[in-house]
């Protein structure tokens, strides 16, 4: 995203407005919730659900039970840091 943003604040409550620096234009005021659903909307590509179920069934199906404890270590590891 190559866009430029200005924050403003009116009253304790807090805009974005797009910037077009070439020409000194601003586009319409939009508010937080506006603006970071913009921001997702452009830069996710893909969602992805994970359903445990389906992890656990797929380690289940590795034979070594030693990679299956690697992987079992991995994910608790992923969500600790995640803050799971």
């Amino acid at each position: 995203m190559d866009a430029k943003f200005h924050r403003v604040i009116i009253d304790n409550e807090t805009y974005y407005r797009k910037y077009k620096g070439y020409n000194n234009e601003y586009e319409e005021l939009m508010d937080e919730e506006t603006f970071v659903e913009m921001l997702m909307d452009e830069v996710v590509t893909e969602e992805i659900e994970i359903n445990e179920t389906d992890v656990r069934m797929a380690i289940d199906s590795v034979e070594s039970f030693y990679d299956q404890q690697l992987l079992l270590h991995y994910i608790s590891y992923l969500k600790e840091q995640a803050g799971l």
